[in-house]
């Protein structure tokens, strides 16, 4: 099955398709005008598992394996599947991190995604204010993630990547 990819900023959906291996390369926009969020190399592996509850909401704990001299640390990921009007299904993915250099605005979020028992797929997401929203001040970089439905089921593995290329540790959420 193929796995649609949603991100959404302050209330305004700004569309983002994966792709599959066969899609052209160099077509980064799909029939509709919509940018398509291109599948990238992830070298981090998974080091937490959660579980999640009935109401599709997870959490994770830190690994604090990271330098926290210059690396950001990944401390929680949330996800909740919400019905959005005119969209459908998403995933909302909430990062909670510490950053001593405090350079997360443009950075990346690394997915790695395994969902509906689909190939994984590897995305990078710019933290830019309109794919993944920043709030330094609680900490948190959100976005969102379209799903099939609300029994969406996979796993999640997430790492921040900061303005200056310092990679988190990893987190990974079991979604349903």
């Amino acid at each position: 099955m193929r796995v649609w990819w949603l991100v959404l900023a302050l209330g305004i959906a700004l569309g983002c398709t994966g792709k599959d291996d066969d899609d052209d390369e160099g077509d980064d926009t799909s029939e509709n005008g919509i940018p398509q969020l291109n599948p990238v190399d992830a070298d981090a592996d998974a080091d937490v598992d959660a579980d999640v509850d009935a109401d599709a909401d997870a959490d994770t704990s830190a690994d604090t394996s990271a330098d926290t001299d210059t690396d950001p640390v990944l401390l929680d990921v949330r996800t909740s599947i919400e019905d959005y009007p005119d969209i459908g299904w998403v995933m909302e993915v909430t990062l909670t991190y510490t950053d001593p250099n405090q350079d997360v605005d443009g950075g990346l979020v690394m997915l790695d995604a395994t969902l509906d028992e689909a190939a994984p797929e590897q995305f990078q997401i710019p933290i830019d204010g309109s794919q993944a929203i920043h709030d330094a001040d609680d900490g948190t970089v959100f976005l969102a993630i379209q799903v099939s439905d609300a029994a969406t089921s996979g796993t999640l593995s997430v790492t921040l990547v900061d303005a200056n290329g310092h990679h988190s540790n990893t987190l990974t959420v079991t979604i349903g």
